[in-house]
């Protein structure tokens, strides 16, 4: 045994054997806890408002809004979605259906699916990026756009989690158009 702790083939032999030794294995790192406002559960809410970089600001009924160009194509109202109790974990998604109604009468209708994302004080997820739209076929010129200016319409939002809980809104705006 004296031989062989002084041999030279000692560190080879111990290095096929990184085990050994009385080195304690770390505990997996715990997930972190979702704020209730962020799991699936009743009731569940959903706002619209606006908002960059994490901020939110519900919009006030009726409140002033642009258009803005939609990512589906045309024109809509660009809002930020604020959720309590729909699923905002990583990974989870929204299904989520855009209706821009004007007199009651759908003018545009959109469906997606986008990433909430839980906000770290448990207030709630944000949606971004999302453009309530007008329907590019109907409102494709100027004209029809410009005969919108300070139309009261009502944007419509329902969304729903991988668990199939849902929430609707329904907020009337005012259209600014042109400036």
């Amino acid at each position: 045994m004296k031989n062989l702790l002084r041999s030279p083939l000692l560190p080879i032999v111990v290095s096929f054997f990184p085990g050994c030794g009385d080195d304690e294995i770390p505990p997996p790192t715990p997930e972190p806890e979702v704020p209730v406002s962020c799991r699936s559960g009743s009731p569940s809410t959903i706002e619209i408002g606006r908002g960059v970089g994490g901020a939110f600001e519900a919009l006030s009924p009726e409140a002033d809004v642009e258009l803005t160009a939609a990512p589906q194509g045309g024109f809509g109202v660009a809002v930020v979605l604020r959720t309590q109790r729909l699923a905002a974990s990583e990974g989870d998604v929204l299904r989520l259906s855009l209706d821009l109604e004007i007199s009651g009468t759908v003018a545009g209708h959109f469906e997606l699916r986008r990433p909430a994302l839980c906000n770290s004080d448990g207030s709630g997820a944000l949606v971004n990026g999302i453009v309530v739209g007008l329907d590019p076929a109907r409102y494709g010129s100027n004209d029809a756009l410009l005969a919108l200016d300070d139309a009261v319409v009502s944007l419509v939002v329902t969304a729903t989690d991988s668990s199939g809980n849902t929430a609707t809104v329904r907020q009337q705006v005012t259209l600014q158009v042109g400036g």
